[in-house]
């Protein structure tokens, strides 16, 4: 192999939707690039998936059902909804019909939430107030933790806002969408010794994200964990 060959091999581009780049995968990038510092990383935040047809990307990470023409796609983690909110506003939040009183976030792409989620705590019947329309997760994400009212999150969304008491649980029920993260490459395009290497770090990632979710489910611990 020549030192150019060698060189390419070890380079890795990722497309990654953009709620996961921000609020989940960068900050733990960290861990993969200095364990693989012989690695070259590029990572573009997009929900196209023309580069990965036409090769330009190794691999990306996508929502959705996980059928995608001309793409072999591996499940990461099921998609589960659950609300989120500031901690000042918890003591506004005593039972589920409270939530027709405080501000309701909403976002562009995940409003249709609302509904499934109200199904599953048999609160249909409520009327929720939009307040602020938001025009991703990650805005929905800043706008909970500054105080601006409750928001629906999944699992990646939330996690690292639980941890730091950022955001709290008001209602420890979850709701799964049907969607789920999926890792996405071209069908006809064999995988370099840098993106194995990236696949089989990001699934651990993932895995390690959705048991510690698991345990703050569990016995409705997702509120009382941050108290």
């Amino acid at each position: 192999m020549s030192f150019l060959d060698s060189r390419k091999s070890k380079e890795l581009r990722v497309t990654v939707a953009p709620g996961l780049a921000k609020s989940w995968l960068v900050s733990r990038l960290g861990n993969f690039c200095s364990t693989n510092d012989d690695i070259h990383l590029t990572v573009d935040s997009s929900h196209d998936l023309t580069d990965l047809r036409n090769g330009q990307y190794s691999y990306g990470v996508k929502f959705g059902l996980g059928s995608w023409s001309g793409l072999r796609a591996s499940k990461l983690m099921d998609l589960e909804l659950f609300p989120v909110c500031a901690p000042a506003l918890l003591g506004k939040l005593e039972s589920i019909q409270d939530l027709e009183q405080v501000p309701i976030i909403f976002g562009e792409e995940g409003g249709s939430g609302w509904p499934l989620w109200l199904t599953a705590a048999s609160a249909s019947h409520l009327n929720l107030k939009e307040r602020s329309m938001m025009s991703s997760p990650d805005l929905c994400i800043e706008a909970a933790i500054s105080g601006m009212g409750v928001t629906l999150v999944w699992q990646t969304m939330a996690l690292d806002a639980l941890d730091a008491g950022d955001l709290v649980v008001p209602f420890p029920i979850t709701v799964k969408t049907g969607e789920a993260y999926w890792l996405v490459g071209p069908e006809s395009r064999s995988s370099s010794a840098a993106a194995r290497h990236f696949r089989k770090w990001l699934k651990e990632e993932f895995q390690v994200s959705q048991s510690k979710y698991e345990k703050l489910v569990g016995a409705g611990r997702l509120r009382s964990s941050m108290e």
